[in-house]
Parts: C-alpha cells; sequence; structure tokens
C-alpha cells in the first residue's frame, strides 16, 4: 500500500485530482461538488472550500481540561470564549493519537475549566493537598458540591449574580495554571477564613451598597430613617430604600411604621458566619473602595 508522500508513517486513502500525490486522510483536504478529493494546496488553486486546519496536541500552547459535573473530562483547547456566554467550541484533542473532535460545551453542565501546562498531568507537577496558608489575607478556598476544595486567588470580582470566575491556583508547582470555576457547581468559597455565600455578596454588589454596609456595620443597634442614612453616605434617599432590600431579607435591617413615618432598626447578625463575612466585607471595602477612610468603621465593634 503506498504511503502518503507528506506523512510518510501513514498509509494513503487515495490520491489529488489535481496533482496526483498520494495523500493520507488528513491531507485529501477538500472534496468538489462531484466528489474529487484534492490536497489542500490544489484545492486553494481552485478555490475549493476547506475544512478548518486540523489541530494537533504537540502543536497546541494553551491547553485545557474541562471537568462536567457528572465526571466526565475533555482535554484540548478552544481558541475563545466568553464566561457571559451559554457556553463555547471546544477542540478535543487525544494527547496520545492526536484525534480531534470539535464540539460545543455548555457552561451549565460544567465543574470547571483548567488551563494545565500538559493535558496527561505531570510527574513534574504532582497534585498537593494544601492546609489554609494564614500568611496570605487574601487567599480563597472554593469548596465545590462534589466536595474538592481548591486554594488560590479570584482574578477580578466574584458575586451573587456571577455564573463564572476566574481562580488562579495558590501551588505554582502544580500542573493547573488557571480555573474557570462554575458557580452553580459551588458550595461556597471561604476568603480569609470567613465563609462567603454567594447570596451574602449581594449586600455589597453595587456602590451605594458598599456605603450602606459601612453604615450599618458602624450603627448596628441603632433606630434610623432612610433620610438620614442617605445623609450621612451622601446619596439619594429613593437609591437607599432600594437597595435597603437585601439587608431586609437577611434579616440585617428590620422595617417598622411608627407615628412619624417608616423607621429602620439595625440588628445584629444572627450567626457566627454572617458576622464573620460582613466584617471581611467591611475591610475590603475599606481597603479598595474607600482607599482606607473608613477603615474606622469597619473596626467598630
Amino acid at each position: 500500500m503506498p504511503r502518503c508522500e507528506v506523512h510518510g508513517d501513514r498509509d494513503a486513502v487515495g490520491y489529488c485530482r489535481g496533482c496526483g500525490t498520494f495523500c493520507c486522510e488528513e491531507c485529501l483536504a477538500a472534496t468538489d461538488v462531484e466528489g474529487n478529493r484534492y490536497c489542500r494546496k490544489c484545492a486553494e488553486q481552485k478555490d475549493i472550500p476547506l475544512p478548518p486546519q486540523p489541530v494537533r496536541a504537540d502543536q497546541v500552547h494553551n491547553l485545557y481540561v474541562v471537568r462536567f459535573k457528572d465526571g466526565r473530562r475533555l482535554r484540548g483547547t478552544f481558541y475563545s470564549i466568553d464566561l457571559e456566554d451559554e457556553g463555547f467550541n471546544f477542540v478535543a484533542v487525544s494527547a496520545r493519537t492526536g484525534a480531534q473532535d470539535r464540539l460545543f460545551v455548555r457552561f451549565g453542565d460544567l465543574k470547571a475549566v483548567f488551563q494545565v501546562r500538559d493535558l496527561r498531568g505531570s510527574r513534574r507537577h504532582p497534585p498537593r493537598y494544601l492546609t489554609p496558608n494564614v500568611n496570605d489575607p487574601d487567599e480563597a478556598a472554593v469548596y465545590f458540591a462534589d466536595g474538592e476544595v481548591i486554594r488560590g486567588r479570584i482574578s477580578g470580582h466574584w458575586g451573587p449574580h456571577d455564573k463564572r470566575f476566574y481562580l488562579v491556583p495558590r501551588d505554582r508547582e502544580d500542573n493547573n495554571v488557571l480555573v474557570i470555576v462554575e458557580s452553580s457547581a459551588v458550595d461556597h468559597v471561604e476568603v480569609r477564613g470567613a465563609r462567603m455565600k454567594r447570596e451574602l455578596r449581594d449586600l455589597v454588589s453595587n456602590a451605594v451598597r458598599k456605603r450602606l454596609l459601612m453604615y450599618y456595620w458602624r450603627h448596628r443597634g441603632r433606630t434610623v430613617t432612610a433620610a438620614e442614612i442617605a445623609r450621612r453616605i451622601e446619596r439619594v434617599e429613593p437609591a437607599v430604600v432600594l437597595n435597603l432590600q437585601p439587608y431586609l431579607e437577611h434579616g440585617l435591617i428590620e422595617r417598622r411604621i411608627e407615628r412619624g413615618g417608616e423607621v429602620y432598626d439595625l440588628k445584629d447578625p444572627a450567626d457566627r458566619t454572617t458576622r464573620s463575612f460582613l466584617k471581611s466585607a467591611c475591610d475590603e471595602v475599606s481597603r479598595f473602595y474607600f482607599h482606607g477612610e473608613a477603615r474606622t468603621q469597619a473596626s467598630a465593634p
């Protein structure tokens, strides 16, 4: 049996009708309307449409392992991804044979997407089980619903309405370089030792709520009006009333009607988890939003 003239280690499956060259399946890249097959060079000369250039495992620079919620895994690459889309086009590549399959992957079916150094894993980068690093105040621990825990730093913002987010693994010697975490596969996240439930992040999801948090934390135990809050945080009263809603839903603030109108009772957090989160959130807002100007508010008892 003749061999492919480009890939000498492969059997030819036919010949190009343009130049007569024996070709393997990969090299017979195009077929015309009459069913004649051509090599890529002849197809380009005859303006015959060509399929996408095959991707070989040894040519891929960005390698990814896609892990599904049901335990399945795909290894390969993609050319573009938008975390707000429904999914992305993925090229699954066999690291052993180079065989590939192109498919559309839906984010909702995933646990996470791992950018890796080696598709097969690497003995030079074995997985390690790390304990919390108490010396890193910004370390996050992502607790997946299946029980797996990955420690690192969240890149960018993570809030209750974020469908997915980036995590940079803490272990720089690990095979994983970057993780795209699917939020629906996460049980909870801990930052600086505080369990940060996704629903609690709604308390600081915009600029008004950040100011509300600082005011609430400093004035817990008091009864105030919306007008007083608006004056103290320098925002208009309708915006304050609108953004108080998550605080009411979490039981941190209670609304009552008195003879003079509506008043708001600022309650202490009912549980240690919520209190720990609010303290950490205040520190974060003080550092990154107020640039330290409200640090004294966050340190109130």
